[in-house]
C-alpha cells in the first residue's frame, strides 16, 4: 500500500509540475503578446499625434532698389506642421543657388543651418522660412530657360513624446515657370507676377536621424 501511495503522490507531484509549467509558458506567451501589442499601441499613437514638418508653399514678394532704381524679389519657403502636437527644439537650414545648367545627380545638397536658433511650430502651425534674394534679371534668365534656380535644406525637431528619435524633413525646389513683368513691382490689377516654384526629384522625404 505504502508503495502504491508513494506511486499516486509522485504522479501527482509529476502533474502538478507539468500544469505549472504550461501555465508559466501560456502566461509568458500571453505577456509577450500584450507587451507586442501595448508597444504597438503606442507607436500607432505617437504616429498618428506626433508633429509632420513639410514645405507646404512659397511666398514671394517684390522690392525697390533705391539706389539702382530696379526691382529685386524674395523668395520665402512656408513651413507647416501637419501633426496635432507641436514640433519642439525646431532648427531650420535653408540653401539656394543658380545654375547655367540643370542640376544633375552629382551636384551635392549641403546642409548649411544658416538659422540656427531652435524654436517651436504649433500644431496645425505654418512659419517661414529664411528669405532667398533673387534679382529680375535672374528671373528672366530662368524663364527663357537660360539659368535653373534651386532652392533646398532640412528642418531638424524632436517630438513632445519622450525617447522618440529626432526627425528631418529635407526638400528641394525649383522655378517651373513664371508669370508677368518680374523687372516690375507687383501689382494686383496692372502686373500680377507668378513665380511657380515646385519640388524638384532630389532631396524630398522624410527620415529619423540615426542614433548617436
Amino acid at each position: 500500500m505504502s508503495a502504491y501511495n508513494d506511486a499516486i503522490t509522485a504522479y501527482s507531484t509529476l502533474a502538478l509540475a507539468v500544469v505549472t509549467i504550461a501555465l508559466a509558458i501560456y502566461t509568458f506567451k500571453l505577456w509577450k503578446i500584450t507587451r507586442e501589442m501595448v508597444i504597438s499601441s503606442e507607436k500607432t499613437a505617437i504616429g498618428q499625434l506626433r508633429a509632420y514638418l513639410y514645405i507646404d508653399s512659397y511666398k514671394y514678394l517684390s522690392h525697390h532698389d533705391a539706389e539702382t532704381n530696379s526691382i529685386w524679389w524674395s523668395i520665402h519657403p512656408i513651413w507647416k506642421n501637419g501633426g496635432v502636437t507641436p514640433a519642439m527644439e525646431v532648427s531650420i537650414n535653408t540653401s539656394s543657388i543658380i545654375l547655367n545648367e540643370k542640376m544633375d545627380d552629382n551636384f551635392k545638397l549641403h546642409d548649411d543651418f544658416v538659422c540656427s536658433h531652435e524654436t517651436i511650430i504649433g500644431q496645425n502651425t505654418i512659419m517661414e522660412g529664411r528669405a532667398i534674394p533673387i534679382t529680375s534679371a535672374d528671373i528672366i534668365a530662368i524663364r527663357n530657360g537660360e539659368k535653373f534656380f534651386y532652392i533646398w535644406g532640412s528642418a531638424k525637431y524632436k517630438d513632445v513624446f519622450p525617447n522618440t528619435p529626432v526627425r528631418i524633413t529635407r526638400f528641394c525646389s525649383t522655378i517651373h515657370s513664371t508669370l508677368g513683368d518680374p523687372t516690375k513691382a507687383y501689382h494686383a490689377e496692372s502686373n500680377i507676377v507668378e513665380i511657380n516654384i515646385g519640388s524638384h526629384t532630389r532631396n524630398n522625404f522624410m527620415e529619423d536621424a540615426p542614433p548617436k
